[in-house]
């Protein structure tokens, strides 16, 4: 699925947002069991998953202007996002959940 947000494209896999709770339920699954709802989303999507498809979310960022909150799994993806400062940006936990 792809998606345009600020000008970005999304298309990174996950699941797709309830019809009747949106991003909500994702984000829900996530903050309940963040270890067991990634293990899920690795299994099913594989070693990058969003956490709803076509973005929308920004659990962990404060920027208006992110485009979704992804995981990675392996440590080949893992590298690249740890030294790949220019693409990926990382903050500590100030997202939307972690004012």
């Amino acid at each position: 699925m792809t998606t345009t947000l600020n000008m970005q494209t999304f298309t990174v896999p996950g699941p797709r947002p309830s019809p009747f709770l949106g991003r909500a339920l994702s984000l829900w699954q996530f903050v309940n069991d963040s270890v067991g709802f990634s293990r899920k989303l690795f299994r099913e999507y594989g070693n990058l998953v969003a956490l709803d498809a076509g973005g929308g979310t920004r659990l962990y960022s404060p920027r208006p202007t992110c485009c979704g909150t992804v995981f990675v799994c392996g440590a080949d993806l893992v590298r690249q996002v740890v030294t790949q400062h220019d693409v990926y940006y990382k903050y500590p936990l100030t997202g939307p959940l972690y004012s």
